[in-house]
């Protein structure tokens, strides 16, 4: 027996899809050019037998007629024979795979082959996702089905997407497709979206709160001290302490400048200040005062310090490269003064040990990245258990939105459905109350009749409360006092 006669499917091209009885057949051609010669053997015709009894390559869509999902000529489509001994008899057919969505509007077989045992020379199109399941572009999340979502897919930027508690009919879901670009959601489609929530969110009075973050600031100044005899055993230690000017460049920032950071070409002397033959404690406090100085805005024995702030201070270069050195070789009375000076210079005995390696003083006696405050508002939210719907049409509050109002809503974000808090905070804000138009009348009607009965007591004296077919003012006040509740309808919103 013949191997094909294992098989299941067999691949096949439209070449003609104008069912005359509108059933959804087609006409394709089996792959295989065995199978195909051997039906054509029955004495078809092309030009005589078209379409009619004899005609061999008529498939049946293998769906019902209910779900319409006729392929175009050129396409690749699967066939299922009932019965595989007469090929030619009862034969079905699927839609083929497609090497992307993007091909939706059409793909010819070559490229649907893209990944069947056909398909190893023909090129691959550009993938959407990751393989962690995150898109290449955020802008494409949303525009086709998600994995565990029904769908039912246009041939273009339409489809249907049912959720699970959400149906949402789009159009204009992105621009265009195509197979060489990834594709962008587009923020203004149309759509319809019917939504079932469990729960209710509801909006508390907002509060208001200071905010306290870093901010990255141009460092101004820089001190730099050193100690130049750090091998000495003798407590007789010489060194100096300098302070820099810094050009305002990008290494000089405070999110940028560190203990290690290279400074030589952005930096300019200011003042210098040396010391010699000076005890350890000594030192450490002619050190220490210059630090204290140039924050309190005077350096005993040295010049004014103005808008210092902020500045930095470390070891100096070559004392630095000690603090960090990994040589086994290295004098243990080098590592150990070097260790010693840098766990006691500080602006300020309370910060911790890494501060004295480096810091950088925000304002004085403040160390520390620079910090800006912001006052913000935060609107706290309550989740409630309440049954709710969401339409454009027969739900419990609808929406019509237009994108080319003078009042647009931002959709940004909601190319895969509106949550609650996209209506909470973007489409609430931006829409108002329909009118009930009876409601609407009746008010007006008031203020008409009163207009039209009023009088006054004497010229240029305000109005008789009461007018002369007894409408009053307190009536119109009435119905003006109660229209939020009787004329307005905030269920059904428009922008």
């Amino acid at each position: 027996m013949d191997k094909s006669y294992k098989r299941i499917l067999f691949p096949a091209q439209v070449v003609d899809n104008e069912d005359p009885w509108v059933l959804g057949r087609i006409r394709a051609y089996p792959v295989d050019q065995t199978i195909k010669a051997a039906l054509e053997a029955f004495g078809f015709d092309e030009k005589t037998d078209k379409w009619g009894p004899k005609d061999p390559f008529i498939q049946t869509p293998l769906l019902p007629m209910f779900f319409a999902q006729v392929p175009l000529v050129g396409e690749r489509v699967n066939i299922i024979y009932q019965n595989s001994f007469y090929p030619y008899q009862d034969q079905y057919y699927v839609q083929g795979g497609f090497s992307s969505p993007m091909s939706l509007p059409y793909e010819q077989i070559v490229a649907a082959n893209s990944f069947t045992s056909q398909g190893d020379r023909v090129a691959k199109t550009l993938k959407l996702k990751n393989p962690d399941g995150t898109y290449q572009n955020g802008s494409s999340k949303g525009v086709f089905p998600e994995p565990g979502d029904n769908a039912v897919m246009g041939r273009g930027t339409a489809d249907m997407i049912v959720k699970s508690d959400t149906v949402m009919l789009r159009a204009g879901k992105t621009k265009r497709l195509n197979t060489n670009k990834q594709p962008i959601a587009n923020n203004t489609r149309a759509f319809l979206q019917l939504s079932d929530y469990n729960t209710k969110t509801v909006k508390k009075p907002t509060k208001t709160f200071l905010n306290l973050s870093s901010t990255n600031q141009q460092v101004l100044k820089l001190v730099e001290w050193d100690i130049q005899n750090l091998e000495n055993e003798y407590n007789m230690f010489t060194g100096a302490v300098r302070l820099y000017n810094l050009k305002p460049v990008n290494k000089t920032l405070s999110d940028n400048i560190n203990f290690d950071s290279n400074l030589e070409d952005v930096k300019s002397l200011v003042f210098y200040q040396p010391f010699i033959g000076y005890s350890f404690d000594r030192a450490v406090k002619f050190i220490n005062d210059f630090i204290i100085g140039v924050n309190n805005g005077q350096i005993p024995n040295g010049p004014v310090v103005e808008n210092q702030f902020p500045f930095a201070y470390r070891p100096s270069n070559p004392n630095r490269k000690i603090l960090v050195s990994t040589d086994l070789n290295l004098n243990p009375v080098v590592s150990s003064n070097a260790t010693r000076f840098v766990n006691n210079v500080t602006l300020n005995s309370g910060l911790g040990k890494e501060s004295y390696r480096f810091a950088i003083v925000r304002q004085k006696n403040q160390v520390g990245k620079p910090l800006k405050l912001d006052i913000q508002e935060y609107t706290p939210k309550d989740v409630e258990s309440s049954y709710g719907t969401f339409g454009g049409m027969g739900a419990d509050t609808l929406f019509f939105l237009s994108h080319l109002s003078n009042r647009p809503v931002d959709l940004e974000g909601t190319i895969y459905g509106i949550t609650q808090d996209d209506l909470i905070d973007k489409i609430l804000p931006s829409t108002s109350s329909t009118v009930r138009g009876e409601e609407l009348i009746m008010l007006l009607n008031v203020i008409v009749q009163f207009l039209l009965s009023h009088v006054h007591a004497v010229p240029g004296a305000p109005a008789v409360p009461v007018g002369t077919d007894g409408t009053s003012a307190n009536d119109i006040l009435s119905q003006l006092q109660n229209a939020q509740n009787t004329i307005l309808n905030p269920n059904i919103r428009i922008n």
